[in-house]
């Protein structure tokens, strides 16, 4: 008989915490039914995938499900579906409403990172200084380098301060969630933008997951939902 292999460390979240964290916030089936597969095991494929960088086609279903049982494209199925439906994005504001206490607030900064295309998409230009096409993400930590945001991605010929007011803006009507829809005020401090060192070492988190020093994604979305899953998993193994 074929017994599943609990993957505990597979550079991954074992699955008591996937099944606490993350499973409750991941949208169901079409029309509210169930998912007949073990959201559990898709959810570890899909950090797999993040982890290693290993293409979809490559990953070891057959390490997590009996032969035949489900394929690469359920598991890439699932990943787009939650990536577009903001299903990683409510787990991640869930993680951070719960665990607040984890976090030091009383300053915060923020920086950007280019990272290079394998495909050039959406959101990508040639970065100069890179002589590569590129997409920039502007992220956000708190006092201790935790990630705590990002806003949407920018193509890589922009460099960091573009449009930065407005990026600000998406990122705390995010985090804020202001039910009377009037824009936060945002106070952009150059100087302090200069001192930024905090947030340079917390982007070398990036080199921990494989799968987010190349771009793979076509879409911003879907690119969004790759980031938010290191977001998740990092964030998961420190509390």
């Amino acid at each position: 008989m074929f017994e599943k292999k609990e993957h505990q460390n597979s550079g991954t979240l074992g699955k008591d915490t996937i099944n606490n964290w993350i499973i409750p916030f991941l949208s169901v089936g079409k029309r509210g039914f169930k998912s007949n597969f073990d959201l559990a095991s898709i959810f570890l494929l899909i950090l797999k995938r993040l982890k290693t960088g290993v293409q979809w086609r490559e990953l070891p279903i057959e390490s997590y499900f009996e032969k035949g049982e489900i394929s690469w494209q359920n598991v890439y199925y699932y990943f787009n579906k939650w990536s577009k439906d903001g299903s990683f994005q409510r787990v991640w504001l869930n993680l951070l409403s719960k665990k607040k206490r984890k976090l030091d607030m009383s300053c915060v900064q923020l920086d950007g990172s280019h990272t290079r295309c394998r495909q050039k998409g959406a959101s990508a230009g040639y970065q100069a200084r890179k002589k590569a096409v590129t997409t920039n993400s502007i992220f956000l930590c708190d006092n201790k380098g935790q990630m705590i945001a990002m806003g949407s991605p920018k193509a890589g010929n922009h460099n960091d301060l573009y449009e930065i007011e407005e990026v600000l803006k998406e990122i705390l009507v995010l985090l804020d969630n202001p039910r009377n829809g009037e824009q936060p005020y945002v106070y952009f401090d150059e100087e302090l933008y200069k001192n930024r060192f905090k947030i340079e070492r917390a982007n070398s988190w990036i080199d921990g997951y494989k799968g987010l020093i190349m771009r793979y994604e076509y879409l911003d979305v879907t690119w969004i939902g790759m980031l938010l899953l290191g977001f998740i998993s990092k964030f998961l193994k420190k509390v």
